[in-house]
């Protein structure tokens, strides 16, 4: 345990005492007294969190604690996303070598990657035949690999729509036993879609990546029966986790029990822009709760606010919803409720806009008008999706008030 303690303390020293960059030392200015020293769970836990708004009010130049030229790290996410923490190394780009080690490939397809990647499957699997591809280059990869055994593909999530494709083309979509993703959001729907796509195949991913819920994370390796179908995640061990009551802050140390993930990067001198304590905004419950952090065993169960929806053909924001609720004012409040199901299947997402409606209300009228205000991406509304066919119309549900109970309003719910 006092391994970690040390760590938590070496961290913290660099970012309070750093003189590139006084974030730190500004957040905890009015709680924190300079010489202050982390040398117990105790010590450490008297830090302020950091939040998603302290990193939204704060520009990337005053938040960079290394020289671009000397950082490993090149960025960490904020976890904004709704993906969890995203680290995105230079020198050390993958740190599950273990699992990997245990699919044992006969082939890599390793698209959208960089050198680094290339490097880490070649260390790995010196007799292996590995062809790296980009997104523009992803058919020509992909028949060069048509003549090796490939058996591993390694590609973001969002490249997969493209990539089936092109392996059931050149005839290598059968030969696939393992599908490793990677990217900031792994979306329920995108899951249940490959499971589609790659019925024989095992899925690995990070937690970095995942919004799927209940997926284990931190289990032993050796626990794992490497099973077709199922998803693998794993928990970096540069980065130090904890659960927290959403309600209080307090810590929680008892399985059973839901709470906010907190996470913290452990790089130090390397480490561009280090998060220490944030807030990442989703839920976990441990599963075995252990005084050792890294033999705990917890579940994801989702976004503690959903703020954005990611599925197959776009991405729903809540300020995009807002916005286009504001140009209604004369005919609904301006509260709403988005409900909506993941699923790979356009026809089984039933989105549903609940609205208190005012006078001279048409159902039809307002929520046609309405999916054209709301845009899914720069150039595409949620209407051009349903004349796609990407997804079915939205419904409008009218109620006479929602519920606040002196809380902030959840404006996107997802079905269980």
């Amino acid at each position: 345990m006092q391994n970690y303690i040390e760590k938590l303390d070496t961290l913290f020293q660099f970012v309070f005492q750093n003189k590139k960059a006084d974030f730190y030392r500004r957040l905890y200015e009015n709680s924190i007294p300079s010489g202050y020293v982390i040398d117990s769970l105790k010590a450490w836990r008297a830090l302020p969190f950091l939040r998603k708004k302290d990193l939204y009010e704060t520009p990337l130049l005053e938040r960079i604690f290394t020289d671009i030229a000397d950082a490993d790290v090149l960025r960490t996410s904020s976890g904004t996303s709704g993906g969890g923490v995203l680290i995105t190394p230079r020198n050390h780009p993958w740190r599950h070598t273990e699992l990997l080690k245990r699919f044992t490939p006969t082939g890599i397809l390793n698209l959208d990657r960089g050198p680094y990647t290339f490097e880490t499957h070649r260390h790995l699997f010196q007799s292996c035949p590995i062809v790296m591809g980009d997104p523009v280059h992803m058919e020509s990869a992909v028949k060069l690999a048509a003549g090796l055994p490939i058996n591993h593909v390694s590609s973001l999530v969002f490249s997969y729509r493209r990539l089936v494709p092109l392996l059931k083309q050149y005839g290598i979509l059968d030969q696939i036993k393992v599908i490793e993703t990677f990217g900031e959001r792994f979306p329920p729907a995108e899951y249940l879609w490959l499971r589609e796509s790659f019925p024989n195949v095992i899925f690995y991913a990070t937690y970095s990546c995942t919004e799927l819920n209940s997926n284990e994370l931190g289990v032993s390796v050796d626990a794992y029966d490497l099973a077709v179908g199922q998803l693998f995640t794993t928990q970096a061990k540069d980065v130090f986790m904890e659960l927290i009551d959403v309600k209080t802050g307090e810590v929680i140390e008892e399985a059973d029990k839901e709470g906010e993930i907190v996470a913290t990067t452990l790089w130090t001198e390397k480490n561009m822009t280090p998060l220490l304590r944030y807030r990442t905004g989703d839920l976990g419950m441990y599963k075995t709760y252990n005084e050792d952090p890294w033999q705990r065993v917890f579940t994801t169960l989702g976004r503690k606010d959903i703020d954005k929806i990611t599925l197959s053909w776009g991405q729903l924001y809540v300020v995009e919803f807002d916005r286009a609720i504001a140009k209604f004012r004369d005919f609904v409040e301006p509260d709403y409720e988005f409900h909506f199901t993941h699923s790979a299947r356009p026809e089984d997402v039933h989105p549903e806009l609940h609205v208190v409606a005012r006078t001279n209300f048409d159902k039809n009228e307002f929520i046609s008008a309405f999916s054209r205000q709301v845009r899914i991406a720069p150039s595409k509304t949620y209407a051009d999706a349903v004349a796609e066919g990407l997804v079915a119309p939205m419904a409008c549900v009218t109620v006479l008030s929602f519920p606040h109970d002196g809380r902030k309003q959840v404006r996107f719910i997802e079905r269980r």
